[in-house]
């Protein structure tokens, strides 16, 4: 894939995507015995943009800042917000 390529999946916008040609992470297959650089190409195949999919029934655009903090960095941060927030209304929804 050319970097053309890359850059017009990375700056593709949902609002111009139909959610029926987004791939649904959940039928996305890992083959964990494979070498990393396979599983990351099997992966790419099957995904088809990495940076538009399905989370269940909801469409997911992901942006990276090149000067951010990394994931893990925030993730940490939210969960442990979350913690010292103790319950909230969320968790008594039924779905």
């Amino acid at each position: 894939m050319t970097g053309q390529e890359w850059d017009a999946l990375r700056q593709a916008e949902l609002q111009g995507i139909d959610p029926k040609g987004l791939v649904p992470l959940d039928t996305i297959q890992i083959d964990t015995g494979l070498p990393v650089e396979e599983r990351l190409q099997r992966f790419l195949a099957q995904v088809k943009n990495p940076y538009c999919f399905l989370c269940g029934d909801t469409p997911v655009k992901l942006r990276f800042a090149a000067d951010g903090e990394p994931l893990e960095t925030i993730l940490r941060r939210y969960f442990s917000d979350l913690k010292q927030e103790g319950p909230n209304d969320f968790e008594s929804v039924d779905r």
